[in-house]
């Protein structure tokens, strides 16, 4: 696999938050929040268009802007759900210098000329043990075997397990 540079992001970003989620047949790229030139922490998301191929291509132009983190975060760990589907923004610094416990959930229902439509957040209703910041995370289906260091997450009818050590 070789890296090529394709777009800039708009928004000039570094310890932001990424994945790529499936919207119907197309894949998405989300870089989202992270800490601007400034030094400020940011809540905006970037969103671009990728089609599957040898090798992958982008058609779009340009970044387009999705839906704002409903929170400024920096350093936030991130992981799409097994189905690609959802996107979990996980802990993270505040604009307060503050370490979060959040997690929140980025789907999108199509493709719309304004992804702000098409997308949203979800505040996730359970809290990281204890605040994080700079994790990493992975999301894989919930074992039905017990283990002391997960919990589980019931979002909807699926049902998740994460660790936060």
């Amino acid at each position: 696999m070789t890296w090529e540079h394709e777009l800039t992001l708009r928004t000039p970003r570094y310890k932001h938050a990424c994945g790529v989620l499936k919207v119907g047949q197309e894949k998405m790229v989300v870089a989202a929040a992270g800490i601007d030139q400034f030094e400020h922490p940011k809540k905006n998301v970037e969103v671009i268009v990728v089609h599957e191929g040898t090798p992958s291509f982008v058609t779009a132009s340009h970044w387009d802007y999705g839906p704002n983190l409903p929170m400024a975060l920096s350093d936030a760990a991130s992981a799409t759900n097994p189905e690609k589907t959802e996107l979990f923004v996980i802990g993270g610094t505040t604009s307060n210098a503050e370490m979060s416990d959040s997690v929140h959930s980025l789907s999108c229902s199509h493709f719309h000329d304004n992804l702000q439509h098409g997308c949203s957040w979800t505040k996730i209703e359970f809290e990281l043990n204890k605040p994080s910041t700079m994790g990493l995370a992975l999301i894989f289906p919930a074992n039905p075997m017990h283990n002391p260091i997960t919990k589980d997450c019931n979002k909807g009818e699926k049902k998740y397990r994460y660790n936060n050590y």
